[in-house]
């Protein structure tokens, strides 16, 4: 986005980004329902707020993706793109951990993978702007009698409550599962112990122009990326820094304030 955009960090540089590969990806997120399909039945037991068949698988770590994708591709008869190892035995559960990740393309590159793999950062941006130069996809928030920048400062005083009550932002942020959505939900008594605060993916507004549903809110999408500020200059199919352990979320979820989500 904009570098006049209000609510960058200082880790956010914009900079020109060549992608060279076409690419598919799922129109939703991965649900609970699929997930099983992959998973001995208990290997993943959400806690009451996540626990829905059509909701979006939440609270696993980013080997279990790869292994995942890894699974998917097996059963579509595709070579898997990632060869995971010095791994624990825990996998499908939270602390499933590996040791060595090694991308299975001669090149080294996810983008030369056949099979199902993780979006890289530029990928995922790409793929949830929808092509806008605006703050959402859906347009910039509507702050009558205040500049964005103002908006934004006000934003950060304000609890998910207020937010709610107020529809701080306007009709750009409905179909966003964020921690407004959530905590109207909870004064409704839709949300919380005995009902999720996660939607049904594609439940929430219209999908983007690209056909995705929730790439911002309700749960936070891992990419392959590991993270490292950018540097401004130009690049073409970036895949993150080459050392490192912290890897890239992206999308914010259910509980993500509103002033982080674009």
């Amino acid at each position: 986005s904009s570098m006049a955009h209000p609510g960058r960090h200082d880790d956010e540089l914009r900079h020109r980004v060549y992608l060279t590969h076409r690419y598919f990806m799922q129109e939703t997120e991965v649900t609970k329902a699929q997930w099983d399909t992959v998973f001995a039945p208990g290997a993943y037991v959400p806690s009451p707020e996540f626990d829905c068949d059509q909701c979006p698988v939440s609270g696993l770590n980013f080997f279990n993706a790869l292994y995942y994708a890894n699974q998917i591709s097996e059963r579509a008869g595709l070579p898997h793109c990632y060869s995971m190892n010095q791994c624990n035995a825990e996998v499908g559960t939270p602390h499933f951990n590996c040791q060595d990740i090694i991308v299975n393309t001669a090149s080294g590159s996810p983008y030369d993978c056949l099979g199902y793999r993780l979006p890289t950062e530029a990928e995922w941006a790409y793929a949830a702007g929808g092509g806008a130069d605006t703050i959402l996809p859906t347009g910039n928030p509507q702050v009558p009698d205040q500049d964005l920048e103002a908006a934004y400062a006000e934003f950060k005083t304000l609890s998910c409550e207020h937010v709610a009550r107020a529809n701080v932002g306007g009709d750009v942020f409905q179909g966003i599962n964020d921690c407004a959505r959530t905590a109207q939900r909870i004064a409704n008594g839709l949300c919380g112990v005995d009902a999720p605060c996660l939607n049904p993916v594609a439940s929430s507004g219209e999908p983007n122009v690209f056909g995705l549903s929730d790439m911002l809110g309700n749960v936070s999408e891992w990419v392959w990326d590991r993270y490292a500020p950018y540097d401004g200059q130009p690049v073409t199919n970036p895949t993150g820094a080459t050392r490192g352990h912290l890897r890239v979320i992206r999308g914010g979820s259910y509980r993500t304030p509103r002033y982080h989500m674009r």
